[in-house]
């Protein structure tokens, strides 16, 4: 029977996997009579409930199976690379939404002119009662200079406030904050993520409250554009007025790679 936990995690994965580039279709469930207009895909299958109090007291389990046409025979070598491409997207977006990889398992040949893959993960439900609003960027990329840049767009989000005090712009990479009538507000914010950049470049991160530094930077050293560099920063906000905040970033060199880029903001 489905129960309230089981939706909106279902639900929560399928709005931030919808966010790949170039995905056509994000469903819940495995259907049969797909076709070429609906590759590439991701189907999320639920296929077991637990108890157990990893996630509101019971572990959801499920299968994303994703895959590609296979046009011709002879390129099967690039059907598995796009496989893998699309693999590597799903498990960076599976680290933003709190969701645990297990394995993946290859030849899922439901259809003969198709080639799919299943992720095994088990997923968090949404409901995490302190947070307020949290945005997601599967990958953006930058280049970067001395003026701090927004780093924008974002592709998915979670909204998760009991009053209407919360504004995210996913295109502009902001979270609006609202003090409805309060004469001041304390805002924790979070973002962190990974960063690739030309070897021997340094790019700082920091959260700005209306175009101003909160705060401190991190400041993260890139080793070359193919050796992601984990970065995690906090920085608090004492708000008057309703102020805006995003995620910047000036670098020595571009261009800059972010993945798995997540930013939260929360009433403290």
């Amino acid at each position: 029977m489905t129960t309230p936990a089981m939706m909106p995690a279902l639900e929560h994965a399928r709005s931030a996997l919808a966010g790949i580039p170039g995905l056509v279709s994000c469903e819940i469930g495995r259907k049969e009579d797909v076709s070429p207009n609906d590759y590439p895909m991701i189907q999320i299958v639920p296929t077991r409930i637990t108890p157990g109090a990893a996630y509101a007291g019971r572990t959801i389990e499920v299968w994303i199976y994703f895959g590609v046409p296979i046009e011709k025979v002879d390129e099967l070598e690039n059907v598995y690379e796009g496989l893998s491409d699309l693999e590597q997207q799903i498990l960076d977006i599976l680290g933003t939404i709190q969701g645990q990889y297990r394995e993946t398992i290859t030849d899922q040949d439901f259809f003969e002119t198709y080639k799919l893959a299943a992720i095994r993960a088990e997923l968090t439900a949404p409901e995490t009662p302190h947070v307020k609003c949290a945005i997601y960027a599967a990958s953006v990329a930058e280049t970067l200079g001395a003026s701090p840049t927004v780093l924008a767009p974002f592709t998915t989000m979670l909204h998760n406030s009991d009053a209407d005090d919360w504004t995210p712009t996913i295109a502009a990479g902001t979270i609006e904050r609202l003090l409805n009538g309060a004469a001041s507000t304390r805002t924790n914010v979070t973002i962190e993520g990974q960063v690739a950049g030309a070897a021997a470049s340094e790019v700082a991160i920091g959260v700005y409250a209306d175009g101003t530094l909160v705060g401190n930077r991190a400041l993260v050293a890139t080793t070359g554009a193919g050796s992601p560099i984990a970065f995690e920063l906090g920085a608090t906000y004492y708000a008057v007025a309703d102020v805006v905040l995003d995620v910047r970033a000036t670098g020595t060199a571009g261009p800059f790679t972010f993945a798995g880029l997540r930013m939260v903001a929360e009433a403290a």
